[in-house]
């Protein structure tokens, strides 16, 4: 008989202790925790895609001359950059059909003003500024008139071409004018600063020194050829000469972002070579000569930025004397031949001192000293510009003029 008392209340088959432990509460599992709504974070951001489309889109009209213009508006869009646009498009699907006709919009006012920059248009270039100050924060691929595939700013792209007055404190030249418009913007010297930085980094001069001496040697190279050639048709000199025109033309592939586009340390020595040779190669009818001026002077000539084929156009020595901003024509003395003319190298070069035509060779040692003496007074001005500019952002010593006086 048990010793435990009776408990009328009891159940008399009690459940299994360790299958209900096991057991799942399917009752509880089903159960949702009705959790209180988190008080709102007032610095959320506003749900930008849901504002109304007429106040994000912008009003995109093609006139008559197809050219794209953005009618100005108080909508947001107005007030975004195309690399604002571009950044929002790439992180929702939304912004992308909104904004895809403000995109292409934008692309094609930014490429046609950085195209009136590198192109030397001083007038457009500034026309396009007045109307949309934000331009001047705008980047975009752009081709020269020499083919050079450029990517930056317009305060970028002009340093690079070196398109600086030689007289800042009397005139302007393109980069003066959009570095003018640049300081006016919110932040506008921080972003003077941070557009030539990142032009001109740290150490770049050693890159524009080696291709210097890289020049120099290929330069050599091809008037030494020349000077050795004995066959009557100048077989060696023509294939040398081949040679140092492919050497130029690869130094345009691929993009440009950071120094100078142009070594003109090349033409000034260029011009030297011929003055040293002049006699060897057969005075003033030797096919040297010829071979000499068109197809390498000539061919240089081909690779010059925009500003410094128009200070051909207007003379160097001009430019230096006389003292006057470019008048930015491309036009030789017949009004209809551009400095850039398919001819050039074809059948003439450029001459610039007394006249700004084209001749089928150089008439002359003298006027070759000549114009070797007023493009180096031209390039000499530019660089102490330079210079100054450089030492006033960077806050670096000044670097020395990369130009040699080639003419004693």
């Amino acid at each position: 008989m048990s010793g435990r008392k009776n408990d009328p209340n009891r159940n008399p088959n009690p459940p299994n202790l360790n299958e209900e432990i096991k057991k799942p509460n399917k009752k509880k599992k089903a159960e949702l925790i009705n959790a209180q709504n988190q008080p709102q974070n007032n610095s959320d951001p506003f749900p930008f895609l849901e504002l109304p489309l007429d106040l994000l889109k912008q009003s995109v009209h093609v006139n008559k001359k197809g050219e794209v213009i953005v009618l100005p508006t108080s909508n947001i869009s107005h007030y975004l950059t195309y690399n604002d646009i571009r950044s929002l498009t790439c992180v929702s699907k939304n912004p992308n059909s909104i904004f895809k006709n403000e995109r292409q919009a934008e692309k094609e006012v930014i490429k046609k003003f950085l195209t009136h920059v590198v192109r030397g248009e001083k007038a457009q270039a500034e026309e396009m500024i007045k109307r949309d100050p934000r331009l001047l924060l705008e980047k975009i691929k752009v081709k020269d008139e020499a083919g050079r595939t450029i990517y930056g700013t317009a305060y970028q792209i002009a340093l690079g071409a070196k398109d600086v007055s030689p007289y800042p404190d009397q005139f302007e030249e393109m980069a003066e004018m959009i570095e003018r418009y640049l300081l006016q913007l919110p932040n506008g010297e921080e972003e003077r600063n941070k557009q030539y930085n990142e032009q001109f980094p740290e150490g770049f001069e050693k890159q524009e020194e080696a291709r210097r001496m890289s020049d120099s040697l290929a330069l050599n190279k091809v008037f030494a050829a020349i000077k050795k050639d004995k066959t009557t048709d100048l077989a060696e000199a023509n294939k040398a000469v081949a040679e140092f025109q492919n050497y130029l033309e690869n130094q345009v592939k691929g993009v440009i972002t950071t120094g100078y586009h142009f070594n003109e340390a090349l033409f000034q020595e260029a011009l030297k070579l011929y003055d040293e040779h002049y006699n060897d190669f057969g005075g003033y009818y030797g096919d040297k000569n010829r071979l000499s001026a068109i197809k390498l002077i000539g061919f240089i000539e081909r690779f010059f930025p925009v500003n410094l084929a128009q200070a051909a156009r207007d003379l160097f020595r001009k430019v230096v004397d006389e003292k006057k901003a470019l008048s930015r024509s491309k036009l030789l003395d017949d009004k209809k031949t551009s400095f850039f003319d398919s001819n050039l190298v074809a059948t003439h070069y450029v001459y610039s001192y007394e006249v700004h035509t084209y001749v089928p060779f150089l008439a002359g040692v003298h006027r070759c000293v000549a114009e070797a003496l007023a493009f180096h007074n031209v390039v000499s001005s530019k660089n102490n510009n330079l210079i100054k500019l450089q030492s006033i952002v960077t806050k670096r010593e000044p670097r020395k003029d990369p130009s040699i006086c080639l003419i004693q």
